[in-house]
């Protein structure tokens, strides 16, 4: 397995989920999912990133892993929202974890996340953290960590815990991460960062005059690197790629797909991908506009 492919993990939403601003194809059939995991498998990409809140991901996955066996899996936390107290959190926590294995088929997972960094760091954060500790302690899974937007949600979780695992948003529009040193947090605490949002979604990688209007103002920069990779005979998407490899501090990539051919597309982009961050510095393209750049911002719909 050659290392840019190392970087790479599958992001589940897809499979579950008409997920992505720019999704025209919808969710991922059955069928494709099946070609998209084989085909995983034999290109060196061996990590799928899902959530049981990434409508039935979790059971497609589980259904289809029989034609992609030995797959590491990370999935997040249902939704603690409704909790009613300590017991009742947890015990939403200890249904949604054994839910969750049950619907991926297996007996242990690789990574369990916290879905929301609010329910870390609220009220009753210290007995969820124990809770998901007993899960690794039991050896249900190997590493346990939480999902995150922003520096403070991360100076909030490094306050009370260390997580194995941190997910973070990354991508050659938003560096606020790296800028404002978070990544360096993270990584000198002995954290493992994956990198989730390298596309935005495919706003990136799609034609900046056909963005949906409350993202226009990221047109005139899209344009801008689109014609820079054409100048340098490369593709957008091997770019992307390159500025989020160019971090050393992260340690997976995670990229969604929705067909075999995307796939390939993914794999090819993350070998140049590595060239290119070999040789070109991406930390110019950086834009503050966090209410452009965070889909938790977005309108409702397209999220």
């Amino acid at each position: 397995m050659s290392l840019p492919i190392a970087k790479l993990a599958l992001g589940g939403a897809q499979f579950g989920l008409e997920y992505g601003v720019t999704n025209r194809s919808g969710q991922v059939s059955p069928a494709a999912l099946k070609a998209i995991l084989a085909g995983a498998r034999n290109r060196g990409i061996d990590m799928i990133d899902t959530a049981s809140q990434y409508g039935n991901s979790e059971a497609a996955i589980g259904a289809a892993m029989g034609e992609a066996g030995g797959m590491k899996l990370i999935t997040k936390s249902a939704s603690l929202a409704m909790a009613g107290g300590e017991h009742h959190a947890v015990q939403l926590l200890n249904d949604g974890f054994a839910a969750s294995l049950s619907n991926l088929g297996v007996s242990r997972i690789d990574g369990f996340l916290f879905h929301r960094a609010s329910d870390l760091t609220g009220q009753f954060g210290p007995q969820l953290w124990n809770a998901a500790r007993a899960f690794k302690e039991a050896g249900f899974v190997s590493k346990i960590g939480v999902s995150v937007y922003d520096g403070e949600e991360i100076s909030r979780i490094l306050e009370r815990v260390t997580p194995d695992i941190v997910q973070l948003p990354y991508n050659l529009l938003d560096q606020r991460l790296r800028l404002n040193e978070s990544l360096s947090r993270l990584h000198d605490a002995g954290v493992e960062v994956h990198a989730r949002s390298a596309y935005l979604q495919g706003v990136l990688l799609g034609d900046p005059k056909s963005l949906p209007a409350f993202l226009a103002g990221l047109g005139d920069q899209i344009a801008a690197f689109h014609e820079a990779m054409q100048e340098l005979g490369e593709t957008v998407q091997a770019g992307l790629l390159a500025c989020v490899m160019q971090r050393p501090e992260i340690a997976r990539i995670v990229a969604g797909v929705t067909s075999i051919g995307e796939l390939d597309a993914l794999a090819d982009a993350a070998e140049a991908g590595a060239r290119l961050a070999a040789t070109h510095d991406f930390s110019g393209w950086a834009m503050d506009a966090p209410d452009l750049l965070n889909p938790a911002l977005w309108p409702p719909r397209v999220r």
